[in-house]
């Protein structure tokens, strides 16, 4: 299931992927190249409820393994994530707490991204913004109805994620006006205008 990869390795099989993904670019960038649409989820509730039913998807895609890499600019030899789909895949959750605890888990959230062999869909995590999004390339009516997890509305993501004035209570309203605007213009209109427009 772990793979041991050095960075070459990892620039490697990125490169297989490079006609979909940006993989340098980080959320609230757009990662994707020529998506047919994306689907926005809150980070905890997508791994309460999602990754068991990637792999559901996966098979139904008539995928043959499962690939979950960290982002490409970790410097040191990291590991990989790589099920073999032909094999019964048992005890996922279990097995992520265990990749939690020895630390890998946090390398593959953070901006990593998970995909199936046949790249009809790519999932980009980010731990800094707790989201995950899923870029979707082929038409695939499976996507909504197999994924438990629910998806942020626009609305429902600036409702979230929107900076206001009086989240600042510490400044003066003239100071947290200001701010609000910095964090806003810095992370969730750019999500707005790349994930949800």
């Amino acid at each position: 299931m772990i793979k041991e990869l050095t960075p070459n390795d990892l620039k490697t099989i990125y490169s297989n992927i490079d006609s979909v993904l940006l993989s340098e670019r980080r959320m609230p960038q757009q990662v994707f190249k020529d998506v047919l649409f994306t689907l926005v989820f809150d980070l905890e509730d997508f791994m309460k409820h999602g990754l068991e039913d990637i792999i559901g998807l996966s098979k139904l895609d008539q995928a043959k393994k499962l690939i979950w890499l960290p982002n490409i600019g970790v410097p040191a030899n990291i590991q990989m994530v790589e099920l073999n789909l032909n094999e019964k895949v048992t005890g996922f959750s279990r097995y992520l707490k265990e990749l939690w605890e020895e630390g890998t888990l946090f390398f593959l959230l953070d901006y990593g991204c998970l995909f199936n062999d046949q790249k009809k869909w790519i999932i980009h995590f980010s731990i800094e913004l707790e989201i995950v999004v899923l870029g979707v390339f082929e038409e695939n009516k499976n996507v909504n109805s197999i994924i438990k997890a629910t998806p942020y509305t626009k609305e429902r993501f600036l409702e979230e994620y929107g900076n206001f004035p009086e989240d600042y209570l510490n400044l003066s309203y003239k100071a947290a006006e200001k701010e609000a605007r910095i964090m806003n213009e810095a992370v969730v209109y750019p999500m707005i205008k790349n994930y949800f427009d």
